[in-house]
C-alpha cells in the first residue's frame, strides 16, 4: 500500500511567505495605479464657458451664461388630468 507523503513544514512556510509577498506586491501595484490615474489630483474643474466652447457653442462661451434650464416635469397622481 502506498503511503501519503506529507510535505515538510519548511515548504509550507516558504509557500505561505511567497503568497503573502505576491499579495502585498499586487496591493502596492493597485495603489500606485489608483494614485496615478484616479486620485483627486486628476479631477478637472470645468465651467460653463469651457463646456460651451468644447460643445461648439461660441455664443454661449462669449456671453458667459447658459440658457435657462427647462422647468422640471411635475408628477401627476392617479385620477388627475394633466
Amino acid at each position: 500500500m502506498i503511503e501519503a507523503r506529507e510535505e515538510p513544514p519548511f515548504r509550507r512556510e516558504r509557500l505561505a511567505r511567497e503568497i503573502a509577498v505576491i499579495v502585498v506586491l499586487k496591493l502596492a501595484a493597485l495603489t500606485l495605479l489608483w494614485v496615478l490615474f484616479f486620485s483627486g489630483a486628476h479631477e478637472l474643474a470645468v465651467g460653463a464657458q469651457e463646456a460651451s466652447r468644447h460643445l461648439g457653442l461660441p455664443e454661449l462661451a462669449r456671453a458667459g451664461t447658459l440658457p435657462a434650464a427647462p422647468a422640471p416635469a411635475t408628477a401627476h397622481t392617479a385620477g388627475e388630468t394633466p
